[in-house]
């Protein structure tokens, strides 16, 4: 027996454990702000961030540079990675090109101890579902 599960069929041995993952992954990706509204994290603006954060692992100078990646942050609809150090070498600027059509945003600036910084910023990442009353 075969059960239909958003466009996916599960044998129905199977389907108990990988509905209740499936579930459990959707909670995961659930969010409350402060003023009580419900958000879903959008799993393919994710998928965009992860991808982001790869190519810059492959065509920038990584093993000098501090990444740090943010989702929901600094609003809950958002998320960025940040890449800093002495400089930011690029060794493959057509693959690096991809992260402009992937994110929403970049740039580049100088800090006050020295360092440069790339800001990559991302939109959508969650969108309202509900809100509790």
């Amino acid at each position: 027996m075969e059960v239909l599960m958003s466009g996916f069929n599960y044998p129905y041995d199977e389907y108990d454990d990988d509905f209740d993952q499936d579930i459990i992954d959707l909670c995961k990706m659930i969010e409350e702000n402060e003023e009580g509204n419900i958000y879903l994290n959008n799993p393919i603006e994710l998928s965009k961030m992860e991808i982001v954060e790869t190519i810059i692992k492959k065509t920038v100078n990584t093993d000098e540079l501090k990444i740090t990646k943010e989702v929901n942050e600094p609003f809950i609809t958002s998320g960025g990675i940040g890449v800093e150090g002495k400089s930011i070498k690029i060794s493959n600027p057509k693959l690096f090109t991809m992260i402009l059509k992937l994110s929403d945003n970049i740039e580049f600036f100088p800090k006050t101890n020295g360092n440069v910084e790339m800001g990559i910023a991302f939109s959508g990442i969650a969108v309202k579902i509900g809100s509790v009353e």
